[in-house]
């Protein structure tokens, strides 16, 4: 008779092991940074959110994307810095004036006056008449800005 209790026991584990329900999922969602690298986005937050590992589960390169935890409290606020962060970027407008300036009389004769418009961030490419028939001069100008975050 003491092996029936035994076996109820054993049983009764058993019905409990299967029904034990695995630990719940983090919540997370993926952000897709559209406007800048988002290694750059993250470097820019993680000075204004030394919580910021809590924040974010992982990087995507690949896709530009940051996958992030539901329910951290300063989630909404940490959402809104990297909207703000996460801009298109301005155009920009280049106009120059190429010119040729002789030693000897101190006259200048302009050369080329090249307007290039492009975004922020983004190479121009300038070419510029060359005293050779066969070379051309080339300048090549980028405009960055660094993101920063207004701080409150």
């Amino acid at each position: 008779m003491k092996k029936i209790p035994c076996l109820f026991i054993a049983l009764s584990l058993l019905t409990q092991v299967g029904n034990a329900t695995p630990p719940a999922k983090e919540a997370t969602e993926e952000i897709a940074v559209s406007f800048m690298e988002v290694t750059e986005a993250y470097r820019a937050l993680k000075a204004d959110y030394p919580e910021i590992a809590a924040i974010v589960r992982s990087i995507e390169i690949d896709k530009n994307a940051m996958t992030i935890q539901q329910g951290h409290p300063k989630l909404a606020e940490f959402k809104k810095s990297l909207a703000e962060l996460d801009r298109r970027p301005n155009q920009i407008l280049l106009e120059a004036v190429v010119s040729e300036v002789s030693q000897s009389t101190g006259k200048e004769r302009v050369l080329s006056r090249p307007t290039v418009l492009t975004l922020e961030g983004q190479p121009a490419a300038i070419s510029l008449p060359s005293s050779s028939d066969d070379q051309e001069l080339k300048v090549t100008i980028t405009s960055r800005s660094v993101p920063s975050i207004a701080r409150k």
